[in-house]
């Protein structure tokens, strides 16, 4: 049986609760190995064939901090504050955070987003998590050197804001990107969680040897005033 400090007040197991322990028992032993280890690649600074391989560690560590976090938001999710949105000034926004992002990694990522584009219907911060987790996706499974472009247009009378990148034929068969969980991990079920909570869908799509996330957004009324 849980303890108690695991349990809602009804009794029942609290999810945010398991996971905000979980997150806790990783966290302390993880920051440590990440501060041994950047002190051991200061030391290593003039020997690149080592630091190359702490570099791959860090990164590593990197990852599963990652998924702490990204364990504990599925676990407790935040509220929309759903509102209009200029998509084109939103992107411009974003964007040097996606290319930074990339740039970390030796990638380049393209960006066509119009200005002229209608307004959505969005939770702007809850948005840019979405798009972050699909990037993060495209960025740990495209190979080296490969596309990956973010584009919006409109398709079937919704914005659809699409994250696009050539995988390997490896990845999961085209059936599998579908928003019945099948071949998902947690960072794309965080992207759909993120966009559900304010009325957006995703769907998965190949096409060849091209992958494309999509997040199909409501437009705003002409009428309502634009964030």
């Amino acid at each position: 049986m849980l303890p108690a400090p695991l349990r809602s007040d009804s009794g029942s197991v609290s999810l945010e609760r398991v996971a905000a322990s979980i997150a806790h028992a990783i966290r302390n032993p993880l920051g440590a190995a990440i501060t041994s280890l950047d002190s051991l690649a200061r030391r290593l600074d003039a020997m690149p064939a080592e630091g190359e391989s702490l570099g791959r560690a860090r990164a590593a560590l990197d990852r599963i901090a990652r998924c702490v976090d990204e364990l504990v938001e599925l676990a407790a999710p935040r509220a929309a504050a759903a509102r209009p949105v200029a998509l084109g000034a939103w992107a411009r926004r974003e964007a040097p955070l996606w290319r930074a992002r990339a740039e970390r990694e030796g990638r380049t990522i393209s960006i066509d987003v119009d200005d002229a584009l209608p307004a959505v219907v969005a939770d702007p911060a809850l948005l840019a998590r979405a798009c972050d987790r699909l990037l993060e996706d495209s960025l740990a499974t495209s190979p080296l050197g490969s596309p990956i472009r973010v584009e919006a247009a409109l398709e079937d009378g919704r914005l659809a804001l699409a994250v696009s990148d050539r995988r390997p034929d490896a990845a999961p068969a085209p059936e599998a990107f579908t928003l019945s969980g099948r071949g998902l991990g947690l960072t794309s079920a965080l992207a759909r969680s993120a966009v559900s909570s304010f009325g957006a869908e995703i769907g998965w799509a190949r096409r060849g040897a091209e992958t494309r996330a999509s997040i199909s957004l409501a437009l705003a009324e002409p009428a309502e005033a634009v964030a």
